[in-house]
């Protein structure tokens, strides 16, 4: 539950100018550890994959990611 609030965290902070995407990874002051400390857990896996799409919006910009979301819904088998 800790990481969960941690990604959070990390969300507001990109999303009000406390954190900045930098060469594919997120700058933050004050990065919580628990993120740093990720292991191999189902959910630590799921929140890294969290972190990683938010990388790539601040990368490329929330529209950017839209495509990808638009093929993954209407790809094969959807109809």
């Amino acid at each position: 539950m800790e990481t969960q609030a941690a990604v959070g965290e990390v969300t507001a902070a990109l999303t009000d100018g406390r954190a900045d995407i930098s060469e594919g990874v997120i700058v933050m002051k004050y990065m919580p550890l628990c993120l740093a400390e990720l292991g191999e857990s189902d959910e630590d896996r799921m929140i890294r994959g969290v972190l990683d799409l938010l990388v790539r919006a601040g990368e490329v910009g929330v529209g950017g990611l839209q495509q990808s979301c638009d093929e993954e819904v209407n790809g094969p088998g959807m109809g």
